[in-house]
Order: structure tokens, then C-alpha cells, then sequence
């Protein structure tokens, strides 16, 4: 009987240690009353966790970090020339890196929501501000018989992509494009 009353003894022990491995920063299994209260404590944690979850759910929804999820309305002067710029790098990118955009061609990245004249507005505020990106006419001049405006940029003449990211990220101000 006592080698039998020794495995019952190492079984709960086993538990013990079990439960405190378990329950490892509530405290001791010893410092509660009962396995119940030390299941109640857990339960009562993890309901805390499934708000604390539920509230980086909605959190989540309302802070995009993608800035294309971000509604027209939504944005900031700053970040519709951020996207102009994004497209105008992503276009060099795959072709001989050079890439220019037109009227038309920010409307349609606005998906035809920015109005005529805000769209030139946004045009030369990313030609402003960062080498490479330029706003002019067709004709490389700004005078108003040259040619349609455009945005254009010249990767060769960017001197820092990663400053460009760091510009459109907030990092750094840039005349004409943080001014509202």
C-alpha cells in the first residue's frame, strides 16, 4: 500500500508542477485556494486577452498602413503626391527609368476623383522638393504654349530612393507637399 500511496504522491506532485508550469505569472498553485480559483484567474485572463483582441480588430480596421486601402476623401495633400510619386517610380522602374504622367494619368490614379485643377496642383507639388521629379510642359518649358504639364521623374537624377521614401513617410518636410 505505501508504494501505492508514493505514486498517488509523485502523480499529484507531477500535477502540481504541471499546473504551476501552466499557469507560470499567476503565481503558485500554493497561493490559491483551490484548482478553482487558479482555473477562475485563467479564465478571467483569457477573456481579458479576447478584448484586448478584439480591440486591435477595430484598431485595425480604422488604421490602414496600406496607403492604396485609404479612400480618396480620406487623404491628405501629402499622400496623393506620395502616390504620384510611388507610380512614377514604379512605372521607371520597369521601363527605361524615366516615366512621366499627365493630367489624365493622375486622374485615373485618383480613380477620376480629383478635380481638374487639383490635380495640377498635386502634380507640381511632386515635381517640388525632391531631385529627380520634375513639373513642366512637354516641351520642358512652363510657359503656357509648350505643351500639356506633366510630372515627370528621372531615376538617374534621384539622388537617394531611400530619401524619397523617407520624404513621403513623414521623416522629413518638403516644401509645397506638407503645406495643405
Amino acid at each position: 500500500m505505501t508504494d501505492e500511496l508514493e505514486d498517488l504522491k509523485m502523480q499529484v506532485e507531477a500535477l502540481r508542477r504541471k499546473i504551476n508550469d501552466r499557469t507560470d505569472g499567476l503565481g503558485r498553485y500554493e497561493d490559491h485556494d483551490s484548482v478553482a480559483d487558479v482555473l477562475a484567474e485563467i479564465d478571467a485572463l483569457d477573456a481579458r486577452l479576447g478584448n484586448i483582441e478584439d480591440r486591435i480588430t477595430r484598431i485595425e480596421r480604422v488604421v490602414d498602413t496600406n496607403p492604396e486601402s485609404v479612400e480618396y476623401s480620406d487623404m491628405g495633400k501629402a499622400e496623393k503626391v506620395y502616390q504620384i510619386r510611388q507610380q512614377l517610380v514604379e512605372i521607371a522602374k520597369n521601363t527605361d527609368g524615366t516615366a512621366s504622367m499627365d493630367y489624365s494619368d493622375v486622374r485615373m490614379l485618383f480613380s477620376g476623383q480629383a478635380s481638374a485643377g487639383h490635380c495640377y496642383n498635386l502634380m507640381e507639388a511632386a515635381g517640388h522638393g525632391l531631385d529627380g521629379f520634375t513639373y513642366d510642359n512637354a516641351g520642358g518649358r512652363l510657359d503656357a504654349d509648350a505643351g500639356q504639364k506633366r510630372i515627370r521623374v528621372k531615376l538617374d537624377d534621384v539622388n537617394d530612393l531611400a530619401a524619397f521614401h523617407r520624404v513621403n513617410n513623414g521623416e522629413q518636410r518638403t516644401p509645397g507637399v506638407n503645406d495643405a
